[in-house]
């Protein structure tokens, strides 16, 4: 004979079934503590069978949604399904497809007054289909979505910079030192760290000439800045 639970039994499974926290973050998306700083809150919903998996929802101060992605694993930041974004206005602005962290399906963008800006598919994280159009939905040349960040004066002011920099302190054997750095939507240069090093001895001078670098031109995700994490190796020689 089949049993049917009561309906606050049901309530309470399906509260049970998942476990939501909020956190707060300013314009990069840093978290913060700072209630004057914040911009953004956001809430992570794990799944009760699996804690590393589950949505994260970004939303503006005022209870509008920003973003909501879905993680397959929080700790590998494996996306899967559906990615969007929103302006505070509840527009969209774009969506994007998933399917074990690597894009697979449209990924489409949308001007202010809901047109379609850029719709490109993808099968598995490989391009296959690419249009792009303006604001009266004339197609225009396609250009790529993704634009990397750039060193004030390209890539051969960067290296003179690193040069000009780089000092080894006295008395220290050379090594070579990779610091890691995040290039935030307005440019500046943040979350510097040494990721590897030859000689500790050598860490402090890598990690200013990095600390110090000028603001970048920050990467783009079709027009809009985005923050992008990068990779330097500094060698010092004897």
């Amino acid at each position: 004979m089949a049993r049917f639970l009561p309906p606050f039994v049901l309530l309470l499974f399906s509260l049970s079934s998942i476990s939501q926290t909020r956190t707060y973050t300013d314009k990069n998306y840093h978290e913060t503590i700072n209630l004057l700083e914040a911009v953004y809150y956001v809430e992570r919903e794990t799944e009760a069978a699996n804690p590393d998996a589950g949505y994260e929802r970004f939303y503006y101060l005022s209870g509008e949604k920003r973003l909501e992605q879905y993680y397959s694993s929080f700790e590998e930041r494996t996306l899967e399904g559906t990615k969007k974004v929103w302006r505070q206005d509840g527009s969209l602005i774009r969506e994007s497809n998933y399917l074990k962290g690597k894009l697979h399906g449209p990924w489409i963008s949308y001007w202010e007054d809901g047109k379609m800006k850029r719709k490109e598919v993808y099968k598995k994280g490989k391009l296959k289909e690419k249009n792009l159009w303006d604001m009266n939905s004339n197609p225009v040349e396609w250009y790529p979505r993704m634009q990397r960040p750039q060193f004030p004066g390209g890539e051969k002011a960067r290296i003179k910079y690193i040069v000009a920099n780089t000092t080894k302190p006295e008395g220290v054997a050379g090594g070579r030192v990779v610091v890691g750095f995040v290039i935030e939507t307005d440019g500046s240069v943040t979350d510097v760290e040494i990721e590897e090093s030859t000689s500790p001895a050598l860490n402090l001078a890598a990690y200013n000439t990095v600390k110090n670098m000028p603001s970048w031109q920050p990467g783009k995700i079709d027009g809009d800045p985005v923050r992008v994490k990068l990779s330097i190796p500094l060698v010092f020689r004897d």
